[in-house]
């Protein structure tokens, strides 16, 4: 019996990863980074205000002294000319430092008027100035490929002008349901069946973890129904029944795996719950195997499928 360690380790030894797919930006969202992003530009492309001032040459900066203010830049906007001794230019948080400053004084350590600043203090040189580059320099490799994309690099990647980005395909989960108890959702259970949770519950967890469920239903233990529905799942990416793999008379998930044309990997899991778990392989795709019971089910889609 092995540990859930060993149990992991065997998964992840067999179990292959999907081809990509380029979608938009945003629809990356949740998904994984299959491509390395470097940077194709510096951000901020140029140095730049942080604070809303003056741009001045840190040299000309001093208490009493007074810069007479010959220009004006706003974010959006470039400077129209160069800072010259004695002069200042009046910026506004973000917008490019124009050439022959090297640092901004904030508005409220300056008296202006009539077009000129009276100073209070001195700065020093690229006081308040974010260098061009300070955050992303050109051909950094920002992110990495098997990076899960939330909603910060979803930013990083629109501040690079991504438009499209390259991801792992989400995986097809096919999802079984096994058991003479169960009554599927909209029909009536019998005084001896109990309503079908498993499958709405592992196709939730499937949809958490950002694959797409296929619902395979409900199904009898009966060989023949069981071998049916896992012929239909040959479809997908990865087979998940829930059900019929512990060692009773109608536990028959591993033999219809088996006849199908599986290769399993293990059986039996040294844990509680979830100790009778089926791992194996049907035509180069992962196949699951977990316990019935509900909570079982779900502990071990955690630790196993996830």
């Amino acid at each position: 019996m092995l540990s859930v360690e060993e149990a992991q380790r065997e998964i992840l030894g067999r179990v292959r990863v999907l081809p990509s797919e380029r979608v938009d930006v945003l629809a990356a969202l949740g998904r994984v980074l299959a491509e390395p992003i470097r940077s194709t530009r510096r951000i901020p492309p140029w140095p730049n205000s942080s604070m809303d001032g003056y741009a001045v040459r840190a040299a000309d900066v001093r208490p009493s002294a007074t810069l007479r203010v010959v220009g004006r830049v706003v974010a959006g906007s470039l400077p129209t000319r160069a800072v010259g001794a004695g002069e200042a230019v009046r910026i506004f948080t973000g917008a490019p430092l124009p050439s022959g400053a090297d640092a901004v004084i904030p508005q409220e350590d300056v008296d202006a008027r009539d077009g000129v600043i009276a100073l209070r203090s001195a700065v020093e040189p690229g006081a308040y100035v974010r260098p061009a580059g300070e955050d992303v320099r050109e051909g950094d490799l920002v992110l990495e490929p098997g990076r899960a994309i939330g909603a910060a690099e979803i930013g990083i990647l629109a501040t690079l002008g991504r438009t499209q980005v390259a991801v792992g395909r989400r995986p097809r989960v096919a999802v079984l349901s096994t058991g003479n108890e169960l009554a599927d959702l909209g029909t009536e259970p019998t005084p001896a069946q109990i309503p079908n949770s498993n499958t709405y519950a592992l196709m939730a967890q499937v949809m958490e973890t950002g694959g797409v469920p296929l619902n395979l239903g409900v199904v009898p233990d009966r060989l023949d129904a069981i071998a049916e529905r896992i012929a239909r799942g040959a479809e997908a990416d990865v087979l998940v029944s829930s059900a019929g793999v512990s060692v009773g008379e109608l536990d028959l998930v591993r033999e219809a795996l088996v006849n199908a044309g599986a290769e399993l990997h293990l059986w039996k899991v040294d844990m509680r719950p979830g100790k009778p778990i089926t791992f194996g392989s049907l035509g180069g795709k992962p196949v699951f195997g977990l316990p019935g019971n509900p909570v079982s089910a779900m502990v071990t889609f955690e630790l196993f499928v996830r």
